[in-house]
């Protein structure tokens, strides 16, 4: 996601740098993205690791797993969750 309002990453008209196949997944790489922190909030002994780099030129200075925290952060799924 190279956007700068990370609550708009679930639009697909968001600036995402997706493959076009990668385009309609976007609503399962959210889901993943949540049901890890559930999972992690969940599981005191848990620890939620995003992972994937700078994968694409055009994104930028900003790796795949950074932009999953922003999003999560963004929907105040982390708030939400953990106790």
């Amino acid at each position: 996601f190279t956007g700068a309002n990370f609550e708009d990453a679930d639009d697909f008209k968001s600036p995402w740098i997706l493959m076009s196949y990668q385009e309609k997944q976007l609503p399962a790489f959210l889901n993943h993205i949540r049901a890890g922190v559930e999972i992690a909030a969940n599981n005191e002994k848990a620890l939620l690791v995003f992972s994937g780099g700078e994968t694409r030129l055009e994104g930028g200075p900003r790796s795949e797993a950074q932009s999953y925290w922003w999003v999560a952060d963004a929907h105040g799924w982390f708030v939400q969750l953990v106790y």
